[in-house]
């Protein structure tokens, strides 16, 4: 997932009559996030980098064995992404001796990707029409939101309906 200093622009609530300003600060500096959701427990394990290269796949690899380490295999699925199959990731993999397994989702299927859901939840509610001055506030907001919506969904955070959602303009809460 990015993260832009440069906010996206989207809906958003505000008092009517008032119209929110959503400041750029031209500059833009961006941050990537790497994550995987656990199916069963729906904890959430990720890494920030300031590339999108197999170095940030592989720490966010790096980090689910440390959360599993008890575990003889860990099957990931992933999409079709090039740092997900490059030469550097396939090298990290075979040295795990078969502890990581990687799935292939097949080409253009986000809505087979479940982690796509909670990137999805934290554009809509962190990295949309945010005020952050510094891209290190804003990765700190999107770190503050990740560990809200773990376990997802279950946790309070991930059941919140978001703004700009037709569902929860209804009321429901999905």
């Amino acid at each position: 997932m990015d993260v832009d200093l440069n906010p996206r622009l989207g809906l958003d609530w505000m008092r009517r009559g008032r119209q929110k300003r959503v400041l750029t600060p031209g500059n833009n500096q961006k941050r990537y996030v790497a994550g995987a959701l656990t199916i069963g427990s729906g904890k959430l394990t990720w890494a920030f980098g300031a590339r999108k290269s197999s170095d940030l796949f592989i720490a966010a690899l790096a980090a689910l064995l440390r959360r599993y380490r008890r575990y003889r295999r860990l099957h990931v699925i992933v999409d079709n992404f090039g740092i997900h199959m490059s030469k550097k990731t396939r090298a990290f993999v075979e040295a795990t001796g078969g502890k990581l397994v990687l799935h292939f989702l097949p080409p253009y299927a986000p809505q087979y990707n479940r982690i796509e859901r909670v990137w999805k939840q934290i554009h809509d509610n962190v990295t949309r029409n945010h005020r952050c001055a510094s891209i290190e506030e804003l990765v700190k907001e999107v770190e503050d939101c990740l560990e809200a919506l773990s376990p997802y969904p279950g946790s309070p955070a991930s059941l919140r309906p978001v703004l700009s959602s037709p569902v929860a303009d209804s009321g429901s809460v999905i």
